[in-house]
C-alpha cells in the first residue's frame, strides 16, 4: 500500500498563490494513484478496529469518533475511484455523504489528517476574465488516504521477558509415583490407588496399588 507522499502529487512547474484562495492552493495538476478496494477495506476495518481500541467508557467513541469515522467511510466507499485513485469530493458533498453538517464535516476531517489517515491538497485554477485579466478559482481539494502503517498507533507492549533461570528448562510434570507419594501425606491419601493405577503401563505402579489393596484387607 502506498505512503502519503506516494498517492498523489504534481506535474506542473506553475503554481499561484494571489488572488481570492485558499493559502497554499496550487494550480499544478494532479497525479493520482489507484487505490484499489481491498486496500480500501483494510484501511476501514482498521480505522474502525483503533476506534474501538481506543474507546474510553462512557464515550461514544475512541480516538477516532464517529463523526470522523463516517467521513472516512463516505471517502472510502461513495467518493474514492478504485480505479486510478481519484478523490476530490466538495466539502458539502462529504457532508452530504456523511450526514453532517459543514462545521462538523470539517472538524471531522481535520481530525483524520490529525491522525495522518488522510491529507490533502488545495487546488485552484486559472483563467481569463472579461477583462483579460488572469485570475485564479478556488477549487475543490484533492484528498489521499494513507494506509494503516503510515497511522501513529502506538505499538502493543512487549511481553515480559522470561527469569534467567527458567531458560531453555521447560516446566517439570510430576511423575504418577511422585502424584502418589505426595499424596499419601495429605487428606486425600485415599486416592493414591487410583492415581497408582492411572498408568497401566507402570508395572511397578500396578504392583504398588495392588499392594496397598491387600494391606487395606489385612
Amino acid at each position: 500500500m502506498p505512503n502519503m507522499t506516494q498517492l498523489f502529487g504534481t506535474t506542473s512547474s506553475k503554481s499561484y498563490s494571489r488572488d481570492p484562495v485558499w493559502s497554499g492552493s496550487t494550480t499544478k495538476a494532479i497525479r493520482w494513484i489507484g487505490v484499489g478496494k481491498k486496500a480500501a477495506s483494510k484501511i476501514w476495518h482498521q480505522a474502525r478496529l483503533w476506534d474501538r481500541q481506543t474507546r474510553a467508557r462512557g464515550k461514544h467513541g475512541g480516538i477516532i469518533g464517529r463523526s470522523a469515522l463516517s467521513v472516512l467511510y463516505a471517502l472510502l466507499w461513495d467518493c474514492l475511484s478504485w480505479k486510478n485513485g481519484r478523490l476530490d469530493p466538495s466539502l458539502d458533498r462529504i457532508g452530504e455523504l456523511a450526514s453532517l453538517g459543514r462545521t462538523a464535516t470539517i472538524d471531522a476531517l481535520k481530525r483524520l489528517k490529525r491522525l495522518k489517515i488522510i491529507d490533502w491538497t488545495r487546488r485552484c485554477e486559472s483563467y481569463v476574465d472579461q477583462a483579460g485579466h488572469h485570475r485564479l478559482r478556488q477549487l475543490t481539494n484533492a484528498y489521499g488516504v494513507a494506509g494503516p502503517n503510515q497511522w501513529p498507533r502506538p505499538k502493543p507492549p512487549e511481553p515480559p521477558a522470561p527469569h534467567p533461570q527458567e531458560l531453555g528448562y521447560p516446566e517439570r510434570h510430576p511423575e504418577v509415583l511422585e502424584a502418589a507419594i505426595a499424596n499419601l501425606t495429605s487428606p486425600e491419601g485415599a486416592l493414591t490407588y487410583g492415581i497408582l493405577m492411572s498408568d497401566q503401563n507402570d508395572r511397578l505402579a500396578v504392583a504398588l496399588a495392588q499392594f496397598g489393596r491387600a494391606m487395606g484387607r489385612i
